[in-house]
């Protein structure tokens, strides 16, 4: 095991010291991608898988090297993270090396054809159809998912995701799917339209008219009243003489009737 590490170390090291087609990198640069190969190489072996792909996302982006990228897509097959595997399989078949290039780049691309296919075959695939709006927006977790990739199968990681869809005038919908390796899966999602908001309610207000007065038909609005009030006012002392001569009446047939001594 050690020997084995010793030997990848190695072909790390003179990966860094082969010279680059991009621009060069300083010396700082190629010290620090190379104790961050090192680490992620060690982080490899003990199946550290995120912190390997860390170690080695940030080595290549400081020295860009077809044996970086392996040792990247090795971390990513071990995380599950297939679709990003093959994609870094490919580069480094896409981008090949020169004739005069280390050993170790020509063996990164080899190892690179024999260890893709094995990966191709066990990436999922889900399809993805929305019915009703003409253009969803459909996210997949965090990522937003191109119009182009609707109604076709798309490249996915196995595991657990969620699908979500909108769109203006429809009610967004929303659902949980999970795909294992090399599995194939359609969904369908058939959008509601929103119901068309009611408008608010008017709110109806009693007119209340209040005489203040001042205006010109105020002295007849007043005389009115006086004159109800002093008919009320007539009319009770009218009722009230009414009821007093009754009483006085009532009071002397009494008296006719008990004659005092």
């Amino acid at each position: 095991m050690t020997r084995r590490i010793s030997t990848l170390t190695l072909s790390i090291f003179l990966t860094l010291i082969a010279p680059i087609a991009l621009a060069e990198p300083t010396a700082s640069d190629r010290a620090t991608a190379r104790t961050l190969a090192q680490e992620g190489q060690h982080a490899l072996e003990i199946k550290n898988y995120t912190m390997a792909i860390d170690k080695f996302s940030r080595a290549d982006s400081l020295v860009h090297a077809p044996t970086l990228l392996l040792g990247l897509a090795r971390a990513q097959v071990g995380s599950t993270k297939l679709v990003e595997a093959q994609e870094n399989y490919n580069r480094i078949i896409r981008e090949g090396v020169a004739p005069n290039s280390p050993k170790s780049w020509s063996k990164a691309v080899d190892d690179a054809n024999k260890e893709v296919g094995a990966i191709s075959a066990r990436i999922p695939w889900v399809t993805i159809t929305v019915l009703g709006p003409s253009s969803p927006e459909v996210v997949i977790d965090s990522t937003p998912v191109p119009h182009a990739s609707l109604g076709v199968k798309r490249a996915i990681n196995p595991g657990s995701h969620k699908i979500r869809v909108s769109a203006e005038g429809y009610l967004p919908q929303e659902k949980s799917i999970a795909l294992t390796e090399g599995q194939s899966l359609s969904v369908n999602l058939e959008l509601e339209q929103a119901p068309e908001s009611a408008p608010p309610a008017e709110k109806k207000v009693a007119a209340v008219a209040v005489d203040t007065g001042t205006s010109s038909g105020g002295g007849e609005w007043r005389r009115t009243v006086a004159y109800v009030a002093f008919g009320v006012g007539g009319a009770s002392l009218i009722i009230g003489g009414v009821a007093g001569g009754l009483a006085i009446a009532k009071h002397s047939q009494l008296s006719d009737a008990c004659p005092t001594a």
